[in-house]
């Protein structure tokens, strides 16, 4: 639970009326219940429910206007007194025993059980006579929502969405909006609420953090290597190395998830670890003279021990992640997976595909670059 949010974990959604007010509120709940009916043929939708009623009973009390003048009687002062006695009205704020408490004027709940008692109310006129309410008013059952929301200051109402256990929240919020767009319901609004509005709005983002952090990584290795050109050739492993990740959670039928999402930022740092190393040990041997394919066969073979030793600690580290069992299996599970497999298609990569990369990088930079450099000699 998210404090701010409450318990329920089910997917919020609210569904606004556009029509401004050419919809009765019986006729916007009925086209609701449209949603509410395509939703729940949706695979990843177990159900789609509301607490809204339009048809709770209710009294409803008419006044008759044109008698309150002959009684000498105020509107306004029939309603608060209605208000004030049957649903109560706080007009003060005292301190009794150590705190604030509220002074609410209500009558006795005896005296407000049924519609007869509420009716025999009486009335100050302006005169200091008493009328009752019976005197100049009547009243009917009626069927009537008990409350109306409003989201953006249109009338609303809203949905809890239940998902399959076998779907994410994000495939639920996915196919609840492509129910919703299926209908092309006419002045209808549709909005995700509370923490799935806060999911729905981020979920965005996580592209925008993966392109930061590959893009710190890169000024990083730059920076140290003095090299824009070794840089990429360290972080150009980085994109087929997620591929990894990818490839173990369709094989077990697991979702990208936020739990999921955080592995795939925590791979980027651990996929460019193992080029280093061998990018590294190249670069110090053509800096010695070597000529560049040896260098990096050279290089491979030099760190072939060190790679497999780190990530085999580091697939041993992160196997209990993947067959978790325990309390927070999914969480650990979609971590796990995605680190495990990004490890083992990074294992791969750094000793098969760095290498090649490494040498027509190097060589298309001997190729451009050493060429202005000699055009324009210091």
């Amino acid at each position: 639970m998210i404090p701010g949010f409450g318990g329920d974990n089910s997917i919020s959604i609210a569904l606004t009326d556009k029509s401004s007010g050419r919809y009765s509120i019986d006729e916007f709940y009925g086209l609701t219940q449209q949603f509410s009916a395509q939703a729940a043929k949706e695979p990843s939708i177990h159900s789609a429910r509301t607490q809204f009623s339009a048809s709770k009973p209710a009294y409803q009390i008419n006044i008759d206007r044109t008698l309150l003048g002959s009684l000498d009687l105020d509107y306004d002062e029939v309603v608060s007194t209605i208000a004030a006695f049957a649903g109560g009205v706080n007009i003060n704020q005292t301190s009794v025993e150590g705190g604030p408490k509220d002074v609410v004027v209500i009558s006795q709940p005896d005296e407000r059980s049924t519609i007869d008692q509420l009716m025999n109310y009486a009335i100050k006129n302006s005169t200091g006579d008493f009328v009752t309410l019976k005197q100049v008013a009547s009243y009917q059952l009626v069927t009537t929502p008990d409350s109306i929301n409003h989201f953006n200051f249109n009338r609303s109402i809203n949905y809890g969405i239940a998902k399959n256990p076998l779907y994410s929240s994000g495939q639920a919020m996915r196919a609840a909006e492509d129910a919703f767009t299926d209908l092309n319901l006419k002045d209808v609004g549709f909005q995700f609420t509370g923490l799935s509005r806060v999911q729905s709005k981020s979920g965005g983002q996580i592209l925008i953090l993966f392109l930061m952090a590959a893009l710190a990584i890169f000024l990083v290795l730059s920076a140290q290597y003095e090299s824009y050109i070794t840089s990429i050739a360290i972080v150009i492993t980085v994109p087929i190395t997620l591929l990894g990740s990818f490839i173990l959670l369709q094989t077990r039928s697991m979702d990208i998830n936020i739990f999921s999402q955080i592995g795939l930022l925590m791979l980027i740092g651990l996929a460019a670890k193992n080029s280093i190393l061998v990018v590294e040990a190249a670069d110090q041997r053509v800096s010695q003279g070597v000529e560049i394919i040896q260098a990096a066969a050279e290089a491979g073979r030099e760190r072939l021990q060190p790679i497999l030793m780190t990530s085999v600690a580091s697939l041993a580290g992160f196997f209990p992640l993947v067959i978790a069992q325990s309390a927070g299996a999914n969480a650990q599970q979609s971590i796990g997976t995605v680190v495990f497999g990004g490890l083992v298609m990074g294992t791969i990569l750094s000793l098969l595909v760095v290498p090649p990369v490494y040498v027509i990088i190097k060589n298309l930079e001997r190729k451009f670059f050493s060429r202005r450099t000699t055009a324009h000699p210091s």
